[in-house]
């Protein structure tokens, strides 16, 4: 038996993209915490962290609902058919947007408090001199 990628729903596919941008987040977090004097370089890797999980929740949300329409403009299925690839398509598109706006929040305060922690660091080295 061979492994294709055709065979994975697109839905787990974004999942894993997801769960992947979690993982690598959360690891910039804790090295910058180890790390203060890097937290400027570390908070540019979380901004395109959440752009890319942004980028990946409009993706999803837009497969999802090109697949949801695909649905009902399918002339030759059953009604029942029609309802459950409308209902994947809709699934779809709402997990995607969950999950991005699950990893893109917090992406995005852990930027802002990375940035604010630089800034700080950087005035006390200037007031020290």
């Amino acid at each position: 038996m061979t492994f294709e990628w055709a065979e994975i729903p697109p839905g787990y596919l974004i999942l894993g993209a997801f769960c992947l941008t979690g993982i690598v987040g959360s690891a910039l977090v804790i090295v910058s915490w180890r790390l203060p004097d890097k937290a400027r370089t570390f908070s540019w890797a979380v901004l395109a962290l959440m752009l890319g999980a942004i980028a990946l929740g409009v993706g999803g949300r837009i497969g999802g609902l090109v697949r949801a329409f695909d649905a009902v403009g399918t002339e030759h299925l059953e009604a029942s058919e029609k309802a459950a690839q409308l209902a994947d398509g809709i699934a779809m598109a709402m997990n995607s947007t969950a999950i991005g706006l699950a990893v893109g929040l917090p992406a995005m305060v852990t930027f802002i408090v990375l940035r604010v922690r630089g800034a700080r660091r950087r005035r006390k080295a200037v007031a020290a001199g």
